[in-house]
Formats: C-alpha cells, structure tokens, sequence
C-alpha cells in the first residue's frame, strides 16, 4: 500500500502519483495537471507541506 503522505519525497506521494497517472489501477481519475501545477506541488511536498 502507498503512503498518503509523503513529506519532503514527492517521488513518493500518493498525490503526485494521481497528478501524473502512475501505478494506479483503481481509484478516482484526477483532471490533468500541466507543468507548472506539477512544480507547484511538487515544490510544497519538498517544503515539507506546511500550512500557512
């Protein structure tokens, strides 16, 4: 199973996963994200996500 969260590891994240449609076989299909979302969220999982 996947984590859900991955701090500091974008490669690891469930949510950049979903953003680019790698390894999942089940689940919600997410609308496609262009590059500079990708880096945007990239950028705050890299961040550690924090919220402020």
């Amino acid at each position: 199973m996947r984590r859900t969260r991955a701090r500091g590891d974008p490669d690891g994240s469930y949510l950049m996963a979903k953003l680019l449609g790698l390894g999942m076989c089940r689940g919600n299909l997410v609308p496609k994200a262009d590059q500079a979302q990708l880096d945007l969220v990239r950028h705050g999982i890299c961040g550690g996500a924090r919220n402020d």
